[in-house]
């Protein structure tokens, strides 16, 4: 809240702020993205989504988008996960439509930009990653993801969708030489309105 304020004051001297991400780690490692940390926000994020939103300014947050970051795996996601427990799959077990589940409780709540970080596209179920090819992988949760994310943007057309890391190049990071081993895969500018990679 303090950092609004500091926002608000710059906005006063003519700075243009149209949204506000509340970047990684504002959950609760066991809510599946459902609640606030506790300590940090002890009566959750209202104030601050109010407060946003009494200013002209849309609140944002920051998803990992399948990958265990700072989270642990909620009950409806450990059929999706991977042998090592750090991703899950997107095209198998629960995990993809409950994430939507989430996403769109946020968007009731008042959030209207929505930062996906670290995608794991190559995760699989280990029955999966017996049987299928990496790219056959990436493949499926890649269309498993846009299809998910375009039917959200359909029945929430004012949405804003950021893709961070994992959606081209390395997961996690962008220092790496030209050109990408893993190269920008455009389709993702079909439901994302930024991609940065």
């Amino acid at each position: 809240l303090k950092e609004l304020d500091n926002v608000l004051r710059l906005r006063q001297d003519g700075v243009r702020f149209d949204y506000y991400v509340m970047d990684a780690f504002w959950f609760d490692p066991d809510s599946g993205y459902r609640t606030w940390k506790r300590p940090n926000w002890p009566q959750g994020p209202d104030r601050w989504i109010k407060a946003c939103q009494k200013n002209g300014i849309q609140p944002g947050l920051w998803f990992s988008t399948n990958t265990l970051v700072h989270l642990n795996a909620v009950q409806k996601w450990r059929d999706s996960l991977n042998k090592n427990g750090t991703a899950m799959s997107m095209f198998e077990g629960g995990f993809l439509p409950d994430f939507m589940d989430v996403l769109q409780f946020w968007y009731r709540r008042g959030i209207r930009m929505f930062l996906f970080d670290f995608a794991d596209m190559a995760a699989a179920t280990p029955k999966d990653e017996a049987a299928l090819s990496k790219q056959e992988i990436i493949k499926r949760n890649s269309d498993a993801l846009r299809e998910a994310l375009a039917a959200f943007r359909r029945k929430n057309p004012d949405v804003v969708l950021e893709a961070f890391n994992g959606f081209g190049g390395v997961m996690d990071s962008t220092y790496y030489p030209f050109p990408f081993k893993d190269p920008v895969d455009l389709q993702w500018l079909k439901v994302f309105d930024s991609l940065y990679c």
